[in-house]
């Protein structure tokens, strides 16, 4: 895989597609890169290198995490890093599919904005699923939240977190 993003991808022209509080990488939606037309949207998470190496650790984790055949976590496409020589910095990338919006839009059509019954039990069980998986690798997740839910793009039965 490819080691430079500037080679690499090529950004929808805009702004990122989403940032969250407190975390200083941006998510852009991709629609080609060097080696084939993406058929279907991808998403390149950018941060500055912090000397921590926080998102090398990440993608070593999404990366065992496949190779184990986990259900509820990204497939890294590619990965690498790139040196912008405008502010003299290191930046880490991370190609990855497109996920859906972050947090889940609460459904409109319900009385009070709430999920029923049976979507919030669906989404626990695959909370539950998805952290077993994460424990199964060797891995814990420190900051489990609401806002660090994302569902899958693509429609599926049962519409997976």
């Amino acid at each position: 895989m490819s080691s430079t993003a500037s080679a690499l991808l090529q950004r929808v022209p805009g702004q990122p597609v989403r940032r969250h509080q407190g975390d200083p990488s941006r998510v852009m939606e991709l629609h080609r890169t060097r080696r084939f037309a993406a058929s279907k949207p991808y998403a390149m998470r950018v941060v500055a290198d912090d000397g921590y190496n926080r998102m090398a650790i990440e993608i070593g984790a999404l990366m065992k995490l496949e190779k184990m055949g986990a259900s509820h976590f990204l497939k890294v496409i590619d990965s690498g890093f790139a040196y912008c020589p405008r502010s003299e910095r290191f930046f880490s990338f991370m190609v990855t599919p497109m996920c859906g919006p972050n947090p889940p839009p609460q459904p409109q059509s319900r009385k009070g904005n709430k999920f029923s019954l049976a979507c919030s039990i669906n989404i626990g069980i695959q909370v539950i699923e998805a952290l077993r998986q994460l424990h199964d690798a060797g891995f814990i997740h420190c900051d489990v939240k609401g806002s660090n839910l994302v569902p899958g793009l693509e429609p599926t039965p049962g519409r997976s977190i």
